[in-house]
């Protein structure tokens, strides 16, 4: 693959990373382009992929509780879970404990987001640091190349070695008769 070609597929991998938008759930983190909603197709990037894949089957269910249905790749709905209702209702003393013990995951879970999403910024200056130092060199490179085929004109060489005897005495009145204009 030349240069050109891949800076080409560096750029488009790019582009469509930026594009993509995700959402967790417990199965695995989805990405999908625009909206998510009914018929949108949805992927998820395997650990240790480069390439993202269409999702599995299934449901995924999100941390705000929604309940997203995949079916061949392409979300088929997107509904609110169900709760389920306990059979004792519970004291205030346990409401108040689950309200405590899902506070801190909250919060840690947001620097958690924030640490990812730094390192998927520093990832992406990388891949632009590459894709830039790759069109400098190419540039250079084609550079290089215009300039050494440019280096003289065809008409010039023929008027220089026109004024040049070559010895043989037909093609040197040849060439005063018909190399000058």
């Amino acid at each position: 693959m030349g240069r050109l070609e891949n800076v080409k597929a560096k750029l488009a991998a790019l582009i469509a990373e930026v594009k993509m938008e995700t959402i967790k759930t417990d199965k695995a983190v989805l990405e999908y382009d625009g909206e998510l909603a009914e018929g949108t197709a949805v992927y998820v990037l395997p650990e240790g992929a480069e390439e993202r894949v269409a999702a599995e089957d299934g449901e995924y269910v999100t941390e705000d509780n929604k309940v997203i249905t995949v079916a061949d790749g392409k979300v088929i709905s997107i509904a609110e879970k169900e709760e389920e209702t306990p059979e004792e209702t519970p004291t205030e003393d346990v409401v108040a404990e689950e309200v405590v013990e899902e506070t801190p995951e909250e919060v840690t879970e947001e620097p958690n987001e924030v640490e990812e999403l730094k390192k998927r910024v520093e990832e992406l200056e990388k891949i632009v640091e590459e894709i830039v130092a790759e069109m400098l060199d190419f540039k250079d490179e084609m550079s290089n190349k215009l300039n050494m085929s440019a280096a003289k004109p065809i008409t010039e060489e023929f008027e220089q070695s026109a004024t040049k005897k070559t010895g043989d005495v037909k093609v040197d009145r040849f060439i005063e008769r018909y190399g000058k204009k």
